[in-house]
């Protein structure tokens, strides 16, 4: 009976559990993708929304993105995809439900483990509910964090029922949990001594149940050291794939290192700056305010700060060695958030201190068993008052949903997440350049140039921000100045693929066709299967009517991924319309149309087509749809000018030239169509000031030249 009590318990706590987590966090899946991070890990990453596959798992395996080798995150990223297409609610969803999966196995292996179900209940609904824990769930490039901790506490599951009754399947099924759990982020790696602690406490294994006669001491002796030993395979999978992460950060990731400069700190500060880490985040939580989804250190810690942080670190680990005897969860709980925070607190890594909410998600778990575990001891000895006690926790909890669920809040979208960082922190660069990104693709473009600009005025030398203002900048049309800081970039770090793409295309722009073909080919040897360099270098051949190169290049895109046949097909589309074949390449690209639906190229072409066949209405159809796509595609602007303009629908025709002006104001096309149309209006002074800067741009444009001279010719008259 009193079973049936208690597994009904455990199954009103999960089912409460559940219950409180998805009120609280259950709002993300209305958020979009953010433009930090997400797009390296799905938006723009075309083998991971390319879905499931044998060639998909291989390259999974076969990859480091971000310095970091973590296959089974990436796995699980592309089953999304294949899932949910580029949906964000269903990638959010899929986080979102892991937290809800850790949060029961939490509150059940502890139950399991210590036959306590509300101390357990209470340090599982910590868990689900502390602000700390927002970003890994909300933030989709941090599914590495959720999915690493199932697998771990998978791990622990398997774990309590081979201490109880050890054998070799259960052995085994442990060792692939804790594999997996390495393969979906490399932190899990110091997992193998919280397993040591936890067989000190609370599972007991320790200290055998022998008699203290010397024979049986020597057995316990024996059993002990059966406990060390049983770990050395779990240790080895460790510093296996220890040593694979760090051979994955030494020679960066495909291009994407730090967006900062070479730093050489030395192993003393290193050690400081983690003492300092480790107290902020004891510190955060208790105080969770000023969360951010990315810290910058604007200014070292000051040797106050120092002291203090070290003089806690000692203090505890000193009062819990004390009490170990009377209270081991003290021990247990100080050393697990130590250790587990080990492989990101700064010790190894040579760099600036970067701290991060996510790193608490696993960690925080051994200071919430100190807190619990004491808290209610505090009510069973001593304090005999259980009403207040009782209070004091839903208290806790209340807040910690409270602030949660406005920290959620801030995770909304790009914009709105970037704009809390700054109001957190003025001088954060990369919350001003991805604002700025934020803002200029939500068509604000002063408030974004505003925070690219401050963005590289902070940190003159990082190479994304000169990067993302030298982006904006192309984009606009203001080819000299984003070459300046393209520029830059690559001489900042001339292994920064990225930025010869950006420079290649501005220089092609401008013209400069060797220099931009140096450097779309120095892009695609720094990395060979960069396939958006492979794309623009092709596309860049066909504006210069080199068709059959433009073809091969794009051609290599399906060598790289036979998957990525969005690019191929188009190419093959807009080759095929270019050579007469209309119907071939009607097929093509409505091809593409259906696949990504939102791929403005092929509804450009497709205008073109219908218009040539005098199909207008449709013509016009495609160009909007191309716009909606796109809305700073200059050539849609214009192609749908011309076709409004045969439809004799001048005042639409002008406004959709001005609109391509006000993207390209150098747009020679541009002017020339607008001239017409406002000739046709009879509005012959405004389209002889658009001739004129036509000309002035290119002075042998012979269609805007000969108008010209029929417009004077018959104000002569």
């Amino acid at each position: 009976m009193q079973s049936l009590i208690s597994h009904k318990n455990k199954i009103i706590v999960s089912l409460c559990l559940t219950l409180i987590t998805g009120a609280v966090f259950g709002i993300a899946v209305t958020y979009d993708f953010l433009n930090y991070d997400d797009n390296d890990y799905v938006t723009e990453n075309h083998q991971v929304q390319a879905g499931l596959s044998m060639r998909g798992v291989f390259w999974a395996f076969t990859t480091t993105l971000q310095g970091h080798w973590h296959p089974v995150t990436l796995l699980s990223h592309m089953l999304d995809c294949q899932l949910f297409g580029l949906n964000p609610a269903g990638h959010h969803f899929t986080s979102i439900l892991f937290h809800i999966l850790n949060t029961i196995l939490l509150f059940i292996v502890l139950e399991r483990m210590t036959k306590a179900l509300w101390p357990s209940a209470l340090v599982a609904a910590l868990f689900a509910l502390h602000p700390l824990h927002v970003e890994p769930v909300a933030w989709i490039a941090s599914r590495k964090d959720v999915l690493s901790t199932f697998f771990m506490l998978m791990t622990l599951w398997v774990y309590v029922y081979y201490a109880a009754s050890p054998t070799t399947g259960k052995y085994l099924l442990m060792l692939a949990l804790f594999a997996l759990g390495l393969l979906a982020k490399s932190m899990l790696v110091t997992l193998p001594f919280v397993l040591w602690l936890l067989d000190y406490w609370p599972l007991g294994r320790w200290t055998a149940a022998f008699s203290d006669g010397r024979r049986h001491r020597l057995l316990s002796r024996m059993w002990n050291a059966r406990l060390f030993w049983e770990k050395l395979p779990f240790l080895s999978l460790s510093l296996i794939v220890g040593m694979i992460t760090f051979l994955a950060r030494q020679s960066g990731s495909r291009g994407r290192v730090s967006s900062l400069p070479p730093f050489e700190v030395s192993f003393t500060e290193r050690l400081t700056n983690a003492v300092n880490g480790y107290a902020v985040y004891v510190w955060k939580m208790f105080w969770p305010t000023n969360l951010n989804i990315v810290y910058r250190e604007t200014a070292p810690a000051s040797l106050w700060e120092y002291l203090l942080s070290f003089c806690l670190l000692i203090g505890v680990s000193f009062l819990c060695l004390k009490y170990i005897k009377r209270h081991p969860y003290l021990m247990v709980g100080w050393l697990w958030f130590l250790v587990m925070l080990v492989p990101v607190a700064g010790i190894i890594k040579k760099g600036p201190r970067l701290g991060a909410d996510r790193y608490t998600y696993v960690s925080m778990v051994g200071l919430f068993i100190m807190l619990t575990w004491g808290l209610f001891e505090f009510r069973a000895g001593r304090f005999r008052g259980k009403s207040v006690s009782i209070i004091l926790m839903v208290l806790f909890l209340v807040m910690c949903a409270m602030l949660s669920y406005k920290q959620i809040g801030y995770w909304k979208d790009s914009t709105t997440v970037f704009s809390h960082a700054i109001t957190v922190n003025p001088d954060n660069v990369v919350a001003r350049l991805n604002l700025g990104l934020a803002l200029y693709k939500a068509d604000n473009k002063d408030e974004a140039l505003e925070h690219l600009n401050r963005a590289v005025q902070l940190e003159p030398r990082n190479r994304k921000a000169r990067n993302g203002l030298g982006y904006v900048l192309r984009d606009m049309g203001q080819y000299r100045k984003a070459i300046d800081h393209l520029s830059e970039a690559v001489r900042i770090d001339p292994k920064y693929s990225k930025a010869h793409v950006d420079l290649a295309i501005c220089l092609a722009q401008t013209g400069d066709l060797d220099r931009a073909r140096d450097h779309f080919i120095e892009a695609i040897k720094l990395n060979t299967d960069y396939l958006d360099a492979c794309y623009q270098y092709g596309y860049a051949l066909g504006h210069q009517k080199k068709y059959r190169e433009s073809f091969e290049q794009l051609k290599k895109t399906l060598n790289i991924d036979p998957e990525y046949t969005n690019q191929y097909d188009l190419g093959r589309g807009i080759k095929s319309y270019e050579d007469g074949r209309l119907p071939e390449a009607e097929r093509l690209l409505k091809e593409v149309i259906r696949r990504f639906p939102k791929k403005s190229e092929a509804f450009l072409y497709l205008g073109l087509i219908a218009s040539s066949k005098g199909q207008l209405d449709s013509a016009i159809s495609y160009l909007r749809s191309a716009i909606k796509a796109d809305p700073r595609y200059t050539e849609a602007h214009v192609n749908l000018g011309i076709a409004l303009a045969q439809k004799e629908e001048y005042a639409e025709a002008g406004k959709a030239f001005s609109d391509a002006l006000k993207i390209n104001p150098n747009h020679v096309k541009a002017h020339y169509n607008y001239a017409a149309s406002l000739y046709l209006q009879h509005q012959d002074k405004e389209a002889v000031e658009e001739l004129a800067k036509a000309l002035e741009i290119d002075p042998n444009f012979k269609e805007a030249r000969d108008l010209l001279n029929t417009l004077q010719t018959a104000n002569n008259e």
